[in-house]
């Protein structure tokens, strides 16, 4: 649980997923990578891990 500036608590769920991708549109793809990946990137979320092959 984590517990925001108001007192709210929040339930923040992960998941780890390996895989492949298969990129589409390389512009928007790498806007989200700077931004974060998913609604909880403010709590730490939302990180990605890219390597290429």
């Amino acid at each position: 649980m984590i517990t925001t500036k108001e007192h709210h608590s929040v339930k923040v769920h992960t998941v780890l997923f390996d895989g492949i991708l298969s990129i589409t549109d390389a512009d928007i793809f790498q806007t989200q990578v700077v931004r974060g990946i998913g609604p909880a990137k403010a709590f730490g979320c939302g990180l990605l891990s890219v390597a290429g092959a």
